[in-house]
């Protein structure tokens, strides 16, 4: 009988079982790195924005009081005041703002509370107008000649310049019986502005001549 030839079993058990290994062990290997490549390929969470600064919460407080919402405002200014301790801005829009809901006590309080921690031309002229509409008209005068500078017109709300100031100014004197003066204020702002001093009504045609003033403010 002739010799069987098993080689065909050994080729193809050298062939079969060993690849057969290699083929689980290969696919072991490949689930791995691709496992390893997945979780690298994760960027990292980007960190999370800034917290807006003082100017950006300003910009939106004062927002809100030119669009008439002075109770909104207030509490904004408020919020700010209690994470920025050091600072007047917010003091003063709390200021500005109680003075549009007539609440000029307090008002002038936070003007007080915004020149405590710098005094500003800002925050002098504000308390001048508040302590006008308090009646305190020597006390507007003294804010005025503390910090006010021609030209002026305050940042935040636009309305308030020269011509507010001069009317202030105007209307302190005007009550004060230094009717002279008040002429001469009014008359920084609106040079072509002029009177008979020495007329007999001339109270009367300043007083009328400062409410038409002050009616076309914007």
């Amino acid at each position: 009988m002739g010799r069987k030839d098993h080689s065909a079993t050994r080729s193809g058990h050298a062939r079969g079982v060993p690849g057969r290994s290699a083929g689980r062990w290969l696919g072991a290997v490949t689930a791995a790195v691709l496992g390893l490549a997945g979780c690298g390929s994760d960027s990292p969470s980007p960190p999370p924005p800034p917290p807006p600064s003082e100017e950006e919460r300003l910009s939106d407080a004062w927002e809100r009081y030119r669009d008439g919402q002075f109770d909104a405002a207030r509490e904004r200014f408020a919020a700010l005041a209690a994470d920025f301790p050091e600072s007047e801005a917010p003091w003063l829009g709390i200021g500005w703002s109680l003075a549009r809901r007539d609440s000029f006590p307090t008002a002038e309080a936070a003007c007080d509370s915004a020149l405590a921690r710098r005094e500003t031309e800002d925050a002098l002229v504000a308390r001048a107008i508040i302590q006008l509409a308090r009646g305190r008209d020597a006390a507007a005068l003294a804010s005025l000649d503390a910090g006010y500078r021609f030209p002026y017109q305050f940042r935040w709300d636009l309305t308030i310049d020269d011509r507010t100031v001069a009317v202030t100014r105007g209307l302190a004197l005007f009550n004060l019986g230094r009717y002279e003066e008040s002429l001469a204020a009014l008359q920084v702002t609106w040079p072509d502005v002029t009177l008979d001093l020495e007329a007999i009504d001339v109270r009367e045609q300043l007083a009328r001549l400062l409410a038409a003033l002050e009616a076309e403010l914007p």
